[in-house]
């Protein structure tokens, strides 16, 4: 069963650079409180968009977010001419960022120019004393002057909360906040960043996680067993890595940069990586339509699903779209998201 056919993709996510100005201490881009020196600084050019997705695609795609793993786009000057070229050409755009970037005279140009076709999501994990815990060397305060020049420009924003102990106390506080400062939605979302690689080789952790250990015996068995729904694939959506790669998900390229190689996910990635080839899933020199037609995409990715681990099955996408432990912030069971 092919993933998908370049008929059925109606979104991307796209990482548009490994850049950013913070040290989110459980970011995969920083390792003991500095930069990951595994991670390329890169960014995409307004030539490379232009080139993977012509006027045409862009009439078929419904929808672009800029998410990713690593980097916050805002941070790069030109990125303001790549969004203009998409919401040209009939793209809607979300664009995921710390908000503490930029001046507020660029928000105030930016709602008024890009506003009808694009949502900004601003992640603001607490308020001026908690925010920075987490979210290091954000500036809260300008994030507050930023978000209020883009929503009284017009624009359309979101309040992105993860919620950790430190700020659990100030979730109404910070919604009736967003409120009162024209967002038009808030989002709490509860995170399981705290279940990382050694968990998952252990069997050990609370919560969610540790339900599923008692139940199946370990993680391993779990994922050997569950069945997969890949929410991308239902969505017709398909990820860009900074670097020009694709994947079937956010999820799935992710591990590439990972620190170190003691690392369940990494060592499955860079397997399959030697199995087909360093740069198969390049958009340096292929199209969308031709990395989809290699036989991982085609065939052999969905296929995996249905096996164990041993013979193909990534723990990333058990993990992610197995059925019974929602991983992802973006689940409904981990997030409120109310309108305000």
């Amino acid at each position: 069963m092919k993933y998908l056919d370049i008929t059925e993709v109606k979104s991307l996510n796209i990482e548009h650079t490994s850049m950013c100005n913070l040290l989110c201490p459980q970011c995969a881009r920083i390792v003991d409180g500095k930069v990951n020196q595994e991670l390329l600084m890169k960014r995409m050019s307004i030539n490379e968009y232009k080139r993977l997705l012509p006027v045409n695609l862009c009439r078929q795609i419904e929808h672009i977010f800029f998410c990713g793993n690593y980097g916050d786009p805002l941070i790069d000057p030109l990125f303001f001419d790549c969004a203009e070229y998409l919401v040209e050409n009939g793209v809607r755009l979300t664009i995921y960022t710390n908000g503490s970037l930029r001046s507020a005279r660029w928000w105030d140009l930016f709602a008024t120019m890009l506003s009808d076709k694009c949502k900004v999501v601003f992640a603001i994990d607490g308020l001026r004393d908690t925010n920075h815990i987490y979210r290091i060397n954000a500036n809260f305060d300008q994030i507050m002057i930023n978000a209020e020049y883009f929503i009284n420009a017009g624009g359309n924003a979101r309040w992105d909360y993860l919620v950790f102990d430190h700020n659990e106390h100030q979730v109404e506080e910070a919604r009736q906040l967003a409120s009162d400062m024209g967002f038009k939605t808030f989002n709490e979302k509860q995170t399981k960043r705290f279940i990382d690689n050694e968990n998952y080789k252990t069997d050990k952790g609370e919560g969610d996680f540790g339900k599923i250990v008692k139940k199946y015996g370990s993680w391993l068995e779990y994922i050997n067993q569950t069945e997969i729904t890949c929410k991308y694939k239902q969505g017709g959506i398909l990820y860009i890595d900074y670097e020009l790669n694709l994947w079937p998900c956010c999820w799935v390229g992710a591990p590439r940069y990972f620190h170190g190689y003691d690392n369940i996910q990494k060592d499955q990635l860079y397997k399959l990586i030697s199995k087909y080839g360093d740069g198969f899933n390049s958009l340096v020199d292929k199209s969308i339509e031709e990395v989809l037609n290699h036989p991982w995409f085609a065939e052999d990715l969905a296929k995996s699903w249905t096996k164990q681990m041993c013979s193909g099955k990534l723990m990333t996408c058990g993990r992610t779209c197995g059925t019974e432990y929602k991983f992802s912030s973006g689940d409904v069971s981990n997030k409120k998201e109310t309108e305000l």
